[in-house]
């Protein structure tokens, strides 16, 4: 049986509600090459980040790098889904180095989180840190 879950962002709360559903109960269709406009994505490996830069034309994509036993990256994750809810134009998705290692090389990872803007298929700014101001104003810079 396949399981997803569903997040919701409710009012001027600062939290993210999360539930898992069964598939098999949704009837909405969804479009798999764009859901991660929606979301931010879990990437499992960098054939599919590279597809997401190929496909996002001029939007900006934010990657946040991070581990799940990281305090700081579970602190920053709900208000980067919250950021993934509201800003609709910009790409969110997520690179667990945990269970991606290789990715810490690839990309010169230093500490986490830390996230990458991307925007027209090249690297445009990176911030170390979980600091949400500073990732907002990026966004704000870059997307415009």
């Amino acid at each position: 049986m396949s399981v997803i879950s569903v997040c919701v962002y409710i009012g001027n709360s600062e939290s993210i509600y999360c539930s898992l559903i069964s598939a098999s109960k949704l009837s909405v269709e969804t479009d798999q090459r764009k859901s991660y406009t929606k979301i931010m994505e879990k990437i499992s490996d960098q054939q599919r980040l590279q597809q997401i830069v190929n496909d996002a034309g001029n939007k900006l994509i934010v990657v946040m790098f991070m581990n799940k036993n990281c305090p700081h990256c579970r602190r920053a994750l709900p208000w980067m889904e919250k950021l993934a809810l509201e800003k609709t134009l910009v790409i969110f998705v997520r690179i667990d180095v945990g269970e991606n290692p290789g990715v810490v090389r690839e990309y010169d990872i230093r500490a986490v989180p830390e996230c990458f803007f991307i925007k027209t298929g090249a690297m445009r700014e990176r911030i170390a840190g979980a600091d949400q101001k500073t990732v907002e104003n990026k966004i704000q810079e870059l997307s415009g």
